[in-house]
């Protein structure tokens, strides 16, 4: 059974199987020449200023897909507060229900960010998963190379 849900940063970092996961993410951007890498006390500093959202995705209770999302006011708008996709990544050991689990956290994601007040959220799309589908079955909308979904309307 799949379950997606918010975990505090703190949490997934001691979690166990956080670096199998985040491994098969690197070796993902190796593969494409792109070096990712964590930087924990960066993540630790935007969640202390509640800046940032941890979505999970559990197959029976081991963790095997994440969505890191920062929130911060818009650059050039006063008073409009958003959510940007800092990563994410489901395990491709997981089989078929690979597509279902990221759309889940895509999903989840604006209902936390609604939840918040969040006007907009942005994603861009990952070559991990040919993920401009599941951004477009979400309801976002391509604009130059990310995607967005204005939370007024859902």
């Amino acid at each position: 059974m799949i379950e997606i849900g918010e975990e505090s940063w703190e949490n997934l970092w001691d979690d166990d199987d956080l670096s199998e996961l985040i491994g098969e993410h690197i070796e993902l951007f190796a593969e494409n020449g792109v070096e990712f890498e964590i930087d924990s006390k960066e993540y630790q500093d935007l969640a202390i200023r509640n800046m940032l959202q941890v979505i999970v995705a559990r197959q029976d209770s081991r963790l095997v897909g994440y969505c890191l999302m920062r929130y911060q006011n818009h650059s050039h708008i006063r008073n409009f507060p958003i959510a940007v996709e800092d990563c994410y990544f489901v395990s491709k050991k997981v089989g078929f229900c690979r597509g279902k689990i990221l759309l889940d956290l895509i999903l989840t994601s604006f209902v936390l960010a609604k939840r918040r007040g969040i006007r907009k959220v942005y994603f861009t799309s990952d070559d991990s998963i040919p993920t401009e589908k599941f951004l477009r079955f979400a309801g976002m909308e391509k604009i130059w190379s990310i995607f967005e979904i204005d939370l007024a309307g859902v």
